[in-house]
């Protein structure tokens, strides 16, 4: 059997289902790879750059995987939000399923608080709080959607963490994967009995440690530890081990934002507190009640000079979206040039 390495490789170079062609390998774990690929064909030679989520072999025979993997998909192809990730193509490839997505020129809003603070520069707190309220805005729009008869679906992304919060290089947030997402009638994952918690522990509410099914007070909660930590540069919640986290997620409660600073609002820290309270009745109701009064504290010209500094900061030849690798620069460069014909799946 090849190595994980050498399949994540061998579609290097490949035209996919006649349009897509990956170019780059951009992540890879034990489930899968993460290309940037090319989208190709179209009137005059038409390029643009895609992402490409492939399942590895071994884990197509895994039912739970594949499950999670085509649930993923089948949420986004129902979502329509100017801050959610769109899902361009679904499909399957040498009995292999891949799902297209587009393509974020920029990196995760924790990638670009770490390059600030490794250069000694600070993430400013309005710019926290404005990612913070778009994606609360994606949240609301999740967390409402109904179905054809108007019944609540009860969709719970259930890993909203920095990683999964994209920023371009024009300022746009994302919303991004959906792969442990969740609606109201969906079987839940169990190890001899119990709920299988997943997510960043960092960010994790709770009740859901404590065997409660994650809801939309949990989305609220991730989302205002991420609020937390970029203001604060400290993962409140996290422990030097599983058992530490746990202990802290259900009985410490992390110190105000505005405590030992005088920049942070009063309000800003209001919003943050009530959002991660341990009771989830006591937390802010609604992820839209969460966007309005985190923009109820930004300046009016928050929006234009947080994306003048994502153009400049996710721009710089020393950021790379992974942290390590090419910049993007260089990506541009991999996505841009023409390949020369491979064997097509």
């Amino acid at each position: 059997m090849q190595s994980a390495s050498v399949r994540a490789e061998d579609w290097l170079g490949k035209l996919l289902l006649g349009r897509y062609r990956p170019v780059q390998v951009l992540a890879q774990g034990g489930q899968g790879v993460v290309y940037l690929a090319r989208a190709e064909g179209g009137v005059d030679a038409f390029v643009r750059p895609v992402v490409v989520k492939r399942i590895l072999p071994d884990e197509v025979e895994n039912q739970n995987n594949t499950r999670l993997f085509l649930r993923e998909a089948k949420l986004l192809s129902e979502m329509d939000h100017p801050s959610i990730l769109d899902i361009i193509d679904l499909d399957e490839v040498e009995g292999q399923y891949i799902m297209v997505l587009e393509y974020v020129r920029g990196g995760h809003i924790g990638r670009w608080a770490t390059f600030l603070r490794d250069q000694r520069r600070s993430f400013s707190w309005e710019f926290a709080a404005y990612a913070c309220a778009q994606i609360a805005d994606a949240l609301h729009y999740v967390h409402t959607r109904v179905d054809a008869s108007g019944a609540p679906l009860g969709i719970v992304h259930r890993d909203v963490t920095p990683a999964n919060i994209l920023v371009d290089v024009e300022g746009a947030v994302k919303l991004a994967d959906f792969g442990i997402a969740r609606r109201q009638g969906d079987k839940t994952e169990q190890i001899n009995g119990a709920d299988v918690v997943r997510g960043n522990f960092s960010f994790v509410a709770p009740e859901v440690f404590v065997g409660a099914a994650a809801s939309t007070a949990s989305d609220i909660y991730s989302l205002g530890m991420v609020l937390h930590w970029l203001v604060s540069g400290k993962r409140a919640q996290a422990g030097k081990t599983l058992e530490a986290t746990v202990f802290n997620a259900i009985y410490q409660t992390p110190d105000r934002l505005d405590k030992d600073s005088l920049e942070v609002p009063t309000g800003l820290a209001d919003v943050v507190e009530q959002a991660i309270k341990k009771e989830p009745l006591q937390r802010v109701p609604t992820a839209g009640e969460f966007a309005e009064r985190v923009r109820a504290v930004l300046p009016p010209d928050t929006a234009r000079r947080f994306a003048a500094a994502a153009r400049a900061d996710l721009t710089s030849d020393d950021f790379t979206p992974s942290g390590k690798g090419l910049s993007l620069a260089e990506l541009d460069a991999r996505w841009r040039t023409r390949v020369a014909s491979s064997q097509t799946p």
